[in-house]
């Protein structure tokens, strides 16, 4: 259950990081 728990929130940061990664990358357009 732990595993799984951590597991996921690794998903959400990872998903996180992404849209900020591709906010900043739009920004230059």
């Amino acid at each position: 259950m732990a595993a799984s728990a951590s597991f996921f929130l690794v998903c959400i940061f990872l998903l996180r990081v992404g849209d900020f990664v591709w906010l900043r990358r739009f920004q230059h357009f």
